[in-house]
């Protein structure tokens, strides 16, 4: 901004102490502007001013300088003059006062670079050559400016470095000088890069070839030494290829799949891939060299089935051949339902390789039979001992044998059946079975032979607990009845039988005098329904002693029998209604049994008891005593 005719007092209020005039001084380079104050204002702040005509005309360099700041860098502009000046302003809130400088002389200094050479990135090109000329040409880009004539240009550029393919880079010095002699120089760099991977514009081809047996080498090695047929190129030097393979699979036989990475590679290490598969397959079928022979086979010669089977193991005599791979051979010859499948039967014989490839021969099988089963061993009759719940496995076991039979079949397979013609039930769970057994060829031809199962019972009933000895006193009232219940309970005996129930007898006699002390041996007999027995004795004792204890007069009482094993009895004779109360201890003091009410006879179980002795205590209104009991 240009100021023409400023008002400014002319009073020095404020002084410049630098420059002061007669300086000589160089465009751009920087120079202090100094001043002070000598007379105190309303000061609001500084401007400053330069004129290159001797102050005709003044531009401002700083506007607003803050009041506490008295210096100011200045740079020098490009102008050639002997006529510059500098003036202060003291910016007050009312008159303003300046003071400037006397002339002083400006010189052009070098060229002044207004805008920078700019670095240049390639990426590698066949066109990069005349792309840096072109930037060598325009100095980078850099701009400058020059009060001393016209401007001649230079730079250093001789060559990029020697990198990776074409790649490279140098710095540039690009150097500018003026009429006046006077050189700026400026730096900039040029790079040749390589960021693009080679290119494949024809990828890798899969392929499919006939399998040879022999891994196919040939074909394999010249498929990878073509990259699988694909091409590529770089724009930024040589290119080299390289493979993987990275999944071989044998499919069948000696077919196979791998499947290859080609890999490209440009001289800056930047890699391009493509991939595809060589596969080696097997779509040819085994060759037939030898067919199938044709076979008869008389079905009453010992070796019917092997000779068959190695008809069959032997593909009916034929041979095969496959290129690639091992043959497996099958046939359609279904087992034949018996041995007397007369006639001629068609088999197939396939050929398999590993593939699945087939090729088939055909040929007959021919078959005739004329004999009848033979019995070697006829059925045996079998005794066992009854187990009462029929005998089961062991009859199952003689069926599923056959009776311990044995036979053979001149053609097919030997078959077995029986039927149970007469079956005679005997004692208890003991019978017997007639059975016969039949053997049968696959014609239909058949064979018998007859048996006998019989399950008989010769084993007496087992004793589980013997006979208990009873001891009871004559003249009780009810003697017979006791005697008999403990004859009705086998004298507490019990038996077994596995084979049916049991019936129980004894030899006891009746009694004569019911008031005869007497010992009687009693035989008790267990006997089954097949007539086998077991015997067990007991010991009945018939005491003379009253046993009767007398409470008051017209009151008495029996305890019995003693000892006792499941029930001990008390019987008031000519009782009344009177209440009564009977205890059991044992000996220790111990109360075990209690019960109170009127009645006159009285059953005490102690079958739940320990065996030992007791003392009975009996108590009624009429007076009390207490007897000694024994449980077995």
């Amino acid at each position: 901004m240009v100021f023409l005719g400023l008002g400014f007092s002319s009073e020095a209020h404020v002084a410049l102490d630098s420059p002061i005039g007669g300086e000589m001084f160089i465009g751009g380079e920087t120079v202090i502007i100094q001043w002070h104050e000598t007379v105190t204002h309303n000061t609001l702040n500084w401007d400053l001013y330069f004129s290159s005509n001797g102050g005709m005309t003044w531009e401002i360099i700083g506007a607003n300088v803050p009041i506490a700041i008295s210096s100011y860098q200045w740079t020098v502009p490009q102008t050639n003059t002997t006529q510059g000046r500098i003036k202060v302003v003291q910016d007050n809130s009312e008159m303003d006062y300046n003071d400037f400088c006397e002339n002083f002389t400006i010189l052009p200094g070098p060229p002044q670079v207004l805008f920078e050479a700019q670095d240049l990135t390639l990426e590698c090109s066949v066109t990069n050559e005349a792309t840096i000329n072109t930037w060598l040409d325009n100095h980078g880009g850099a701009i400058v400016n020059s009060l001393c004539g016209s401007l001649t240009w230079e730079n250093n550029y001789t060559e990029l470095s020697d990198e990776c393919g074409l790649t490279g880079s140098a710095l540039v010095i690009f150097t500018v000088t003026d009429s006046c002699d006077h050189s700026t120089m400026i730096y900039a760099s040029v790079e040749v890069i390589d960021n693009n991977l080679p290119t494949i514009p024809i990828p890798a081809q899969s392929i499919s070839v006939q399998c040879d047996g022999a891994g196919n080498i040939v074909e394999l090695n010249a498929w990878l030494n073509s990259h699988g047929g694909a091409s590529s190129s770089d724009a930024c030097g040589t290119i080299s290829w390289s493979h993987i393979l990275t999944n071989q699979s044998g499919t069948c036989g000696s077919s196979f799949s791998t499947f290859a990475v080609f890999i490209v590679t440009d001289a800056c290490g930047g890699m391009s891939t493509t991939s595809a598969e060589f596969t080696a397959e097997d779509s040819n079928a085994p060759e037939i060299l030898i067919h199938a022979q044709n076979l008869i086979v008389n079905c009453e010669v010992s070796n019917f089935d092997s000779s068959i089977q190695l008809w069959l193991d032997n593909h009916g005599g034929s041979s095969a051949n496959d290129l690639c791979g091992e043959i497996t051979w099958i046939n359609d010859f279904a087992p034949l339902s018996d041995s007397c499948q007369l006639g001629i039967t068609l088999v197939r014989f396939t050929a398999i390789d590993g593939c699945g490839n087939s090729s088939t021969t055909l040929a007959t099988l021919e078959l005739t039979d004329n004999d009848i089963p033979t019995i070697e061993v006829p059925a045996q009759s079998m005794t066992v001992e009854c187990d009462g719940a029929g005998n089961s496995a062991e009859l199952n076991t003689w069926l599923d044998s056959h009776g311990g039979a044995s036979g053979i079949v001149a053609c097919g397979t030997p078959s077995w059946s029986h039927t149970l013609t007469t079956q005679t039930d005997n004692c208890g769970s003991s019978y017997s079975i007639f059975t016969v057994f039949t053997l049968t060829d696959s014609c239909g031809e058949t064979n018998t032979t007859s048996a006998a199962f019989t399950v008989v019972d010769t084993t007496a009933p087992d004793i589980l607990v013997p006979a208990q000895n009873m001891t009871i006193e004559c003249n009780l009232p009810n003697l017979d009845t006791i005697i008999q219940l403990w004859l009705d309970n086998h004298g507490g005996s019990s038996a077994t039988d596995v084979c049916g129930e049991i019936t129980w007898i004894n030899d006891f006699s009746p009694l004569v005098d019911n008031c005869k002390a007497a010992i009687i041996p009693v035989t008790f007999t267990a006997i089954d329904a097949c007539g086998n027995s077991n015997s067990t004795t007991a010991m009945l004792t018939i005491e003379k002693t009253s046993g009767i204890h007398v409470l008051s007069e017209g009151l008495n009482v029996n305890v019995f029998p003693i000892p006792s094993r499941e029930h001990l009895y008390v019987e008031f004779r000519n009782g009344t209604d009177a209440s009564k109360t009977l205890l059991l201890f044992d000996l220790k003091g111990s109360l075990i049994w209690k019960n109170s009410n009127t009645a006159n006879s009285w059953d005490i179980p102690t079958a739940e008891f320990y065996k030992g002795i007791y003392l009975l205590r009996i108590a009624t209104s009429g007076g009390s005593l207490t007897q000694k009991v024994v449980i077995e």
